[in-house]
């Protein structure tokens, strides 16, 4: 059945709707339409996916089978973009930042995209590196993965990190990651604790 948009229904992200597509991806407020092959080539849960025959109560949306995906909107946006657009996510040394490369890696984790998984987990290595020698506190919020963030959306990041960590199985990272929080707790207390300390001296 065809399904004719309505104002408030979702909306097509424009530079992720190609004309010769042959799939419209839903997830939550946002319509993608793109090609099968190219997820059926990047990831082979969506090739076993794609290959299962349509239903009879298939929708169909300008043209094309709908496939309504339930993960969050902005990480299926990233990952269609790191797959349709080579400059949008490139490895390491190229710069990334962490909401994107959180949003790849945990599409890519979910549906099995090792190239995505693989080139996300480097980006998260080089700033989570298994030994203190190669781990730079001072400069942590100027590297590109962390910079230009509030100071809401840093400590919101931080936590969320912790469990991107063990959603993917990168506990390599976690050992760093728990001495930032540390030094982040110490530094935050440390002035409450000097003023209990110095009204006590009074």
């Amino acid at each position: 059945m065809d399904i004719d948009p309505q104002p408030d229904s979702p909306q097509k992200v424009t530079d992720l709707w190609f004309d010769d597509g042959n799939l419209v991806i839903k997830a939550s407020n946002r319509l993608f339409k793109v090609h099968r092959g190219t997820l059926a080539a990047q990831s082979p849960v969506f090739a076993d996916m794609l290959s299962l025959p349509p239903s009879q109560d298939q929708e169909i949306l300008d043209g094309c089978p709908l496939v309504e995906m339930p993960d969050e909107p902005m990480s299926v946006e990233f990952f269609l973009r790191a797959i349709t657009q080579p400059d949008f996510f490139l490895p390491p040394p190229a710069a990334s930042r962490y909401h994107i490369v959180a949003g790849v890696l945990r599409i890519s984790h979910k549906y099995d995209c090792s190239v995505f998984r693989t080139r996300a987990l480097r980006h998260l290595s080089a700033r989570f590196p298994t030994n203190l020698t190669d781990y730079t506190y001072v400069d942590y919020t100027s590297k590109p993965l962390f910079s230009g963030y509030s100071a809401e959306e840093l400590n919101a990041y931080s936590l969320d990190s912790l469990s991107l960590f063990f959603e993917v199985g990168a506990l390599w990272c976690l050992p760093i990651r728990y001495h930032f929080l540390a030094r982040l707790i110490s530094e935050n207390l440390a002035p409450i604790i000097n003023g209990v300390y110095s009204v006590a001296a009074l």
